[in-house]
């Protein structure tokens, strides 16, 4: 088991490194996306992905979306026992709608802490809004929405 978590850190580690704006050949927002999915998916974590917004944002951009990525997984696995996430991207406005659901035991007592801080901190830093919410029955959403130019 310890094995299994190692490998799993070091290849989301390794997908961080690539997003890095410093990295050559940045992958896609996507790509990444699929590949951080892929990483961790495993008997106990399912994920869904619908990445439907394909427009290309700077290297800077992604690297601060995947990050938001990060940090709603590892609350939603960490604090909200989930099972299945979903990952989605969609056109909204003159912007681009990313959003995390889970369905795990929703937003407890503990939904003020550092990482959405951070999330909130984040999607500001793209002149974009952060919103959390519980999901009718099980689970919760993460919601950055984000200008686009053009």
């Amino acid at each position: 088991m310890e094995a299994q978590l190692q490998d799993l850190a070091d290849s989301v580690r390794e997908i961080s490194h690539q997003l890095h704006p410093s990295a050559h050949g940045t992958p896609s927002l996507q790509l990444a996306l699929s590949e951080l999915a892929r990483a961790m998916e495993n008997p106990q974590l399912a994920f869904q992905l619908d990445l439907a917004y394909a427009k290309e944002h700077l290297p800077t951009v992604n690297l601060e979306l995947f990050r938001i990525v990060q940090e709603s997984i590892s609350n939603a696995v960490h604090h909200g026992k989930t099972t299945r996430i979903r990952i989605a991207t969609s056109a909204q406005g003159k912007g681009m709608l990313l959003s995390i659901q889970d369905n795990g035991t929703g937003l407890g007592a503990k939904s003020g802490g550092i990482g959405l801080a951070g999330i909130e901190a984040r999607a500001r830093r793209m002149g974009g809004t952060f919103r959390i919410a519980p999901l009718d029955e099980h689970g919760t959403v993460v919601e950055v929405w984000i200008p686009v130019e053009g």
